[in-house]
C-alpha cells in the first residue's frame, strides 16, 4: 500500500511539474516567432521582417552619412531611430490601406514622367539620363523595380495627403498678430544691487548657526554610503592563464583560411547604352583605338560610370563574369543586364593574396585563447551562481572556485568613498545602480557586461544619508549663512531704491546716491534668453508686466535689481512681408502635421496595428 500511495504521488507531482513545463517552458517554444512573422499588422498588410530590415538599413547607412561615422544597432534603438522607422512603416501602411479601400490609383505614364523629371536623374543639358538613373540606384542598393515600386506608393500617398492637408492654411492675421508678439522688443533702466557689495554683517552667533544649519540641512547631508565585496570575473584575466595548442592554432587556420585572405580586387567603370546596337558601334570605336572616357562622352554626354573598387560578388553575374576575366586595362564585349547594354573596363586589379600561417599566428592564437576564456567564463559564472543558490555566502562561494573577493570599505551614488575621493577598480557599467537597488545582505543577480564580463555584488552594510554635524561644516555653514544675508540685503536695498523710484525720484538721482550704476538694457524680446543681455533671465518676463516708466525689481543669481520699463518697440507686420509669409508657411505645416497626426489616429482606431516586439529583437539581433 505504501509503494502505490508513493507512485501516486510521484506521477502527481511530476504531472504538476510537465503541466508547468506546457505553460512556461515549452509553451514558449510553441509561441516563438516564425522567420516569415510580421513585424506588424496594418488592417489588411502585413510589415514583413525583410522590409522592416532594409528600411531600417537604409535609414543607418542615411544617419552615418550625415554623421560622418557608422553606429551599431544598440546605439541605433537607444536614439530611437528603430523605433522611428517602425513608425513611420505603420504610418505608411495605414494610408496604404485606406488608399486601396478608397480605389486611388496612378497611371504608368505619371511614373515614367516623375522618372524623367527628377533633377537627379538629369544631365549637364536637361535630359533624363539612364547612367544617372541606374548610378543612383546603385549607390542606393535599390534595383530599378523597386524603385518604381516605391515611387508610385509615394505618388499615392502625395495625393491622399494632399487631399488631407491642402485646404489648411494658417490664417494671415495669425501670421501678422504672432509676428507682432514675437518681434515686440522692450528696453529697460536698471541698477544692479550685488550681493558682494554688502560688506557690514556682523559674525553670526552659536544659536544662529545651529539654527541655519537645522533650518538647511539639506545643504549640509552626507550621502548614503554602501559597504560591497563583489567577483568581477574578466575574459582577459582568464584568457591569459590559457594555454593554446600548436595543432589547435592550425586547424583555426585551415577553417578561417578565406576570411584571412585578401580577395582579388579590381577597379571597374563602365559605360551604359540603352540598345545593343549603341553599345556595339561604341566596341567598333574603342577596338579602333578610341579613348574610353572619349567614346562615352560623344555617345552618352557623361562620363564613365565609376563602380570603384569591387570584388567579384560586388557585380551582379553577367558582369562579374566579364569584369574578373579582363587584364588590366581591357574593356569587355557588351553585355546585357536589365539596366540595358554594358561596355565594361578594368582601370586597375590588385591581387588577392592567400593568408600565410606564419602571419596570422600570434592573433589566431589570442583569439582562441579570448574565446575560450568566454566560454570558461560562463561556466565559471554558472558554477559560481550554482553555489549561491545551494546556499553558501558570496565569500564561500568564491572560495570554493578559487575565485578573487573584491571589497570596498564606502562607496556613494556618485562612486565617491567618505573622504570624497573617488573609488577606483570596481566594474564600469551598472555596478553602482545594482550596487544601490540591491537590499542589505543581499547578493545581486550575476551581471554582464557590455564587454562579456560578469560580476556579482553582496551589500555588507548601508550608511544612511545623515546630517553632518555642525563642528564638521562649520566653514560652509558661516559661508553660507553670510552669503544668505548679504542676498537678504541686497534685496532690502533694492526694494528701498524702487519704492522711493515710485514716488518720484529718478533711477540716475537714486544710482548716484546710493553709488551704484544706472544701466540701458539692450532691447529685449519676449523670448530673450543670454543673461549678458536680460541681467538676469527673471528680468525679460518682468519687463513685459509692466507698463511704460514703471518701477519693479527682480533677483539674479548674484544681485537684485531694480528696473523701469523706458521704451516699448512695436514691429508693423506689414512692412514685413517675407518674414509674415514666411511664419505663416511654418503655421501652416504645423496645422498640416497636426491634422495627419489625426488623420493617422483615427486610421490606427480603424483598422488595428498591431506590432511584435518580438519580430523586431529576432531581426535586430541578427544585425
Amino acid at each position: 500500500m505504501r509503494k502505490v500511495v508513493i507512485k501516486i504521488i510521484t506521477f502527481a507531482i511530476f504531472g504538476v511539474l510537465i503541466a508547468s513545463f506546457a505553460v512556461w517552458g515549452i509553451g514558449d517554444i510553441f509561441q516563438a516567432s516564425q522567420p516569415n512573422s510580421p513585424v506588424a499588422t496594418v488592417g489588411e498588410i502585413e510589415i514583413g521582417q525583410q522590409e522592416f530590415s532594409r528600411n531600417l538599413s537604409r535609414e543607418v547607412n542615411r544617419l552615418s552619412a550625415r554623421l560622418g561615422s557608422r553606429f551599431d544597432i544598440e546605439q541605433a534603438r537607444a536614439l530611437g531611430v528603430v523605433d522611428q522607422v517602425v513608425s513611420q512603416m505603420v504610418g505608411g501602411a495605414l494610408f496604404d490601406q485606406k488608399i486601396a479601400e478608397l480605389g486611388i490609383t496612378v497611371s504608368d505614364n505619371l511614373i515614367k514622367q516623375r522618372i524623367s523629371e527628377e533633377p537627379a536623374f538629369k544631365n549637364s543639358t536637361g535630359q533624363f539620363d539612364p547612367n544617372r538613373f541606374i548610378q543612383t540606384l546603385q549607390a542606393s542598393n535599390m534595383s530599378e523595380q523597386e524603385f518604381v515600386q516605391r515611387l508610385r506608393r509615394d505618388v499615392l500617398r502625395q495625393q491622399l495627403v494632399g487631399a488631407i492637408t491642402e485646404s489648411a492654411p494658417a490664417p494671415r492675421t495669425l501670421a501678422e498678430t504672432l509676428y507682432s508678439y514675437r518681434e515686440e522688443t522692450r528696453t529697460a533702466r536698471v541698477i544692479r544691487v550685488p550681493n558682494k557689495s554688502i560688506v557690514d554683517l556682523p559674525e553670526p552667533d552659536e544659536p544662529a548657526l545651529q539654527a541655519f544649519h537645522k533650518e538647511f540641512s539639506n545643504k549640509f547631508m552626507a550621502p548614503e554610503f554602501r559597504a560591497i565585496v563583489y567577483v568581477q570575473l574578466r575574459a582577459k584575466d582568464l584568457a591569459s592563464e590559457i594555454s593554446v595548442s600548436e595543432a589547435d592554432v592550425q586547424q583555426e587556420f585551415e577553417t578561417r583560411r578565406d576570411d584571412l585572405s585578401i580577395p582579388e580586387r579590381r577597379d571597374v567603370d563602365q559605360i551604359v547604352f540603352d540598345d545593343e546596337a549603341a553599345a556595339k558601334a561604341a566596341m567598333d570605336s574603342l577596338r579602333d583605338g578610341a579613348n574610353f572616357e572619349t567614346v562615352s562622352q560623344e555617345l552618352t554626354g557623361q562620363p564613365p560610370v565609376d563602380l570603384g573598387t569591387i570584388e567579384r560578388d560586388g557585380l551582379p553575374d553577367e558582369l562579374s563574369d566579364i569584369a574578373f576575366n579582363l587584364g588590366q586595362g581591357d574593356v569587355g564585349d557588351p553585355v546585357e543586364t536589365s539596366f540595358g547594354w554594358h561596355v565594361v573596363r578594368v582601370r586597375k586589379i590588385q591581387p588577392g593574396e592567400e593568408a600565410v600561417f606564419e602571419k596570422v599566428r600570434e592573433e589566431l592564437t589570442q583569439d582562441l585563447a579570448m574565446t575560450r576564456a568566454i566560454d570558461g567564463m560562463v561556466s565559471l559564472a554558472n558554477q559560481l551562481d550554482d553555489e549561491l543558490a545551494g546556499g553558501a555566502s558570496l565569500n564561500e562561494a568564491a572560495e570554493s572556485l578559487n575565485l578573487e573577493v573584491r571589497r570596498i570599505a564606502a562607496i556613494d551614488r556618485d562612486g565617491r568613498d567618505n573622504q570624497g575621493n573617488p573609488v577606483e577598480g570596481f566594474p564600469p557599467e551598472r555596478f553602482l545602480e545594482i550596487a544601490f537597488d540591491t537590499a542589505p545582505g543581499q547578493d545581486s543577480l550575476m551581471t554582464e557586461t557590455s564587454d562579456g564580463d560578469f560580476f556579482i555584488l553582496n551589500v555588507n552594510s548601508v550608511t544612511s544619508s545623515q546630517l553632518r554635524p555642525l563642528g564638521e561644516v562649520r566653514d560652509q555653514v558661516v559661508q553660507l549663512w553670510q552669503d544668505a544675508r548679504r542676498a537678504e540685503k541686497a534685496r532690502e536695498i533694492a526694494k528701498a531704491l524702487a519704492e522711493r523710484a515710485r514716488l518720484g525720484a529718478s533711477l540716475e538721482e537714486l544710482g548716484q546716491e546710493a553709488g551704484y550704476k544706472v544701466e540701458i538694457s539692450e532691447p529685449l524680446s519676449r523670448f530673450e534668453s543670454d543673461p549678458a543681455r536680460s541681467f538676469a533671465s527673471a528680468l525679460t518676463s518682468k519687463l513685459f508686466e509692466l507698463s511704460p516708466n514703471e518701477v519693479d525689481t527682480v533677483a539674479a543669481t548674484d544681485s537684485h535689481i531694480v528696473l523701469q520699463l523706458v521704451e516699448v518697440t512695436k514691429v508693423d507686420p506689414a512692412s514685413k512681408e517675407t518674414e509674415v509669409t514666411a511664419l505663416r508657411e511654418g503655421l501652416s505645416n504645423a496645422m498640416r502635421n497636426d491634422l495627419l497626426e489625426q488623420f493617422a489616429g483615427s486610421l490606427r482606431g480603424e483598422y488595428g496595428v498591431a506590432i511584435d516586439q518580438v519580430v523586431i529583437d529576432n531581426v535586430l539581433a541578427a544585425y
